[in-house]
């Protein structure tokens, strides 16, 4: 099933018209048209508006910025990395941790078209790994600068000898004085940034991100998404080096001039009820999250009740597979506060269609669908499930954003009938150029406007339902099994870690044996019980459960699970057990 919608259309709670053939947008706020082709442009018409357009808790200090100081703060960094010597077009690493200072540099390089770089800022991995992926990802950027915090200037400046096109390691505060921003001209098609992919699936790949897809994926999200305005607030401790964060709060809330409240990360991670809080003081209207974090927060705040979260039109859940049971479980949790049951909407989206490709939309129910098992996995057809049935449970990711076709392919490129199971393809303005000095990859992956995701889904009713990764497949007597439908039977069993359940094909007697590797929660879990949840849905059990303590699974700096690692670490007996 082909979707497609024109932005050829009236905007909604009284937004723009868009046309993504030049991806020019005319812009009107205040009476004044202005022609948006870049994310320059996005930041040059924040000029002379008053209002607040940001908010950072840093730790307990509230920092505010109007919009037209966001431009100020924009001009004023763009002029003194141009005087570091920095000509349009060079990129730029940027590791640094507390928003307040990452988004000021982030829109500086925006405004005069230099190439930022976010990365990682922690050094909770260790030493030798943190400095491996930074100076592999500041090698293929081909980096000049690294601009960093005090506090972590002195862990990597041993990568100045191991990155040959890198000139100098720079502190925010310690950039040259300046005036006068440069006078470069931005254009649709320069690249805006390069976001590193998490490398959950094979080693970190730079995605090129241009300033006329970026602003196209701005629109689909802020507009065709969740219809968003001035009158919205934004709430996210979502980390700034990743997509979601950076793009969906950091970037495109100020398209439509919606102000945003940002948090910590590590402030969220410590401490789960400062999210709610803060909407609950802010009023927030809008904000996103992985799977985990709908769990971390039924889990450990204290009073559910002492928040209103009944302002809050849309609570958005991606990054990672989506568990219902633990939406259910948030959305019973905090009933009290105002949350009514299947208000968290579920989408779907990847760094290499910018950011978001499909929407659940504010308001609209979430949708389980309950096909029958032994269609999809015997003929990959997703068929409703009848009465006496073993049933699979598939959550909707919602449907495309304007601007965005998405279509369903077989092997051999074909594109496939509704409830037919195939790769998920993505077209649209949205899509990245491709891999940064990966010309294979991007070939392999990339062409005429579309992107192929190595995602496995299908598409009944207009809605796109995700079921796994072609790569991730586990072969067992000549069936195909996504790990994620095993993962999330076993994540049901008492004693379980919810999202920390990895589900691998290994070689076995006879063949590929199914092997599951889970963390486990207080209680241990009954093995038997973990078998029979298997063999109760899928007709299979594992042959091995691996047992771990909790924290053990590799994960990437985004959070998702590594299933390769954790193959390869079973395979040679390194796991934790």
């Amino acid at each position: 099933m082909r979707t497609w919608y024109s932005f050829l259309r009236s905007g909604t709670r009284g937004h723009p018209h868009v046309h993504c053939g030049d991806h020019c947008i005319p812009w009107s706020i205040s009476g004044e048209a202005t022609m948006i082709t870049t994310f320059a442009d996005v930041l040059s018409a924040l000029d002379g508006d008053t209002r607040v357009g940001q908010r950072f808790d840093d730790d307990g200090s509230m920092i505010t910025r109007s919009f037209d100081e966001v431009l100020g703060e924009a001009r004023s960094v763009g002029a003194r990395l141009a005087a570091l010597g920095m000509q349009q077009g060079d990129r730029v690493g940027l590791m640094v941790s507390l928003p307040s200072r990452f988004l000021p540099i982030m829109h500086g390089c925006l405004l005069c078209g230099f190439v930022p770089v976010p990365m990682y800022p922690s050094m909770t991995f260790r030493k030798g790994t943190f400095l491996d992926r930074t100076a592999a990802i500041l090698r293929g950027s081909g980096a000049r600068w690294l601009v960093t915090d005090d506090g972590v200037v002195q862990h990597v400046s041993p990568i100045l000898e191991r990155v040959p096109s890198l000139e100098a390691i720079v502190t925010v505060d310690r950039l040259p004085a300046a005036q006068g921003v440069p006078k470069n001209v931005v254009t649709a098609n320069d690249v805006g940034f390069i976001q590193y992919t998490s490398g959950s699936t094979a080693d970190p790949k730079g995605v090129v991100v241009t300033h006329g897809s970026l602003v196209a994926n701005s629109h689909a999200i802020m507009v065709s998404g969740v219809s968003a305005g001035p009158d919205d607030v934004g709430v996210s401790w979502l980390p700034l080096f990743h997509d979601m964060g950076l793009i969906g709060f950091g970037l495109a809330p100020l398209l439509t001039r919606t102000p945003v409240v940002f948090l910590r990360t590590s402030g969220f991670v410590r401490n789960p009820s400062s999210w709610l809080r803060a909407i609950h003081e802010h009023r927030g209207t809008l904000t996103f999250a992985p799977n985990f974090a709908y769990s971390l927060a039924a889990k450990h705040v204290a009073d559910p009740t002492s928040y209103d979260l009944s302002h809050v039109r849309m609570w958005g859940c991606g990054a990672e597979p989506v568990r219902p049971e633990t939406l259910d479980r948030f959305e019973a949790c905090f009933a009290g506060s105002g949350i009514r049951s299947g208000t968290v909407a579920p989408c779907y989206g990847l760094a290499e269609a910018t950011l978001a490709v499909t929407f659940t939309r504010p308001g609209e129910p979430r949708t389980i669908d309950r096909i029958a098992a032994e269609d999809y996995l015997a003929r990959g057809i997703a068929r409703p499930a009848t009465a006496g049935e073993q049933v699979l449970e598939m959550v909707g990711c919602g449907r495309p954003l304007a601007g965005v076709e998405v279509d369903i392919i077989g092997p051999s490129g074909e594109i496939l009938p509704p409830r037919t199971i195939g790769e998920i393809v993505v077209g649209g303005p949205s899509v990245a150029r491709g891999y940064h000095e990966h010309p294979d990859a991007t070939r392999e992956i990339f062409g005429n406007g579309k992107v192929r995701t190595g995602d496995k889904g299908y598409i009944a009713d207009g809605m796109l339902y995700v079921s796994g990764r072609l790569k991730d497949v586990v072969i067992l007597r000549g069936r195909n099994y996504d790990p994620q439908t095993i993962e999330s039977l076993v994540a049901r069993v008492p004693g379980v870690r919810a999202d920390h359940v990895v589900a691998i094909g290994c070689p076995g007697e006879h063949g590929e044996d199914l092997v599951v590797v889970a963390e486990t929660d207080r209680q241990t879990p009954e093995i038997e019980a973990i078998r029979r949840e298997v063999k109760g849905s899928l007709g299979i059990g594992p042959s091995e459960v691996v047992l771990l303590p909790s924290g053990s699974l590799p994960k990437t700096t985004s959070g998702k699970l590594q299933r390769a690692t954790v193959r390869q670490r079973y395979l040679d007996g390194t796991l934790r057990r």
